[in-house]
């Protein structure tokens, strides 16, 4: 029988360098996939946004604010479904 975690994860990196900035322009990004990464249960997706960027959006109808929302509620609805399968008993 496969073993089934709660723990998963979703890991957002950035998909553009930094410019302007002196010591950082022109390296690319500031955290590389690699290092972002959790482990085998980590969803990864990509921002379109450098890293002091890609935690502002523009508002809801933001394509990069869509995903962030959208894996969160993904998490909400997998908890909710794990806590109805475990049952009230455990």
């Amino acid at each position: 029988m496969a073993q089934r975690t709660l723990f998963e994860s979703t890991t957002f990196q950035e998909n553009s360098g930094i410019s302007g900035i002196k010591g950082l322009s022109g390296k690319g990004r500031v955290v590389t996939d690699d290092s972002s990464e959790l482990g085998q249960h980590d969803r990864k997706d990509h921002i379109e946004k450098n890293h002091m960027d890609m935690c502002k959006f523009f508002g809801a109808s933001d394509p990069e604010y869509d995903k962030v929302a959208g894996e969160i509620n993904r998490h909400i609805l997998r908890l909710r479904q794990g806590t109805d399968e475990r049952g009230a008993s455990e």
